[in-house]
């Protein structure tokens, strides 16, 4: 199991990195998106962070420019939990709820908060 938290902090919580993609996609079975890709960008360094097994996501404001300030998990009755929690009120509850939350906090452009399972980070080349 990745610990979300050593995972996010190994990349210093995104801090100062550009989002320039976001793509959601289902399986065959899913009649709604289950999996979130967020592509990041920092000089000529590039991952994709994918967020697997979603069920829910929360998405405010946004533009051409998206600078994240920090991106880290929410724990309960926290203040970045009741971050989350706003964005997230406005997506559907499903049959489930997933085992993890994270919040991106925004320099600019948008704030995300995203309900999942397992989180998974790839430099790209």
């Amino acid at each position: 199991m990745v610990d979300i938290n050593m995972t996010l902090k190994a990349f210093d919580y995104f801090h100062d990195w550009y989002v320039d993609s976001i793509a959601l996609q289902g399986n065959d079975a899913s009649k709604c998106p289950d999996t979130l890709t967020l592509g990041f960008s920092l000089g000529q360094r590039r991952v994709s962070v994918t967020f697997e097994g979603m069920t829910r996501l929360g998405i405010e404001n946004g533009g051409t420019v998206n600078i994240v300030l920090s991106m880290e998990e929410a724990q309960p009755d926290t203040e970045v939990d009741a971050f989350a929690q706003r964005l997230l009120k406005q997506s559907l509850r499903g049959k489930r709820t997933a085992e993890h939350v994270v919040y991106l906090h925004p320099t600019a452009g948008f704030a995300i908060a995203v309900e999942f399972d397992a989180l998974a980070i790839e430099e790209i080349a």
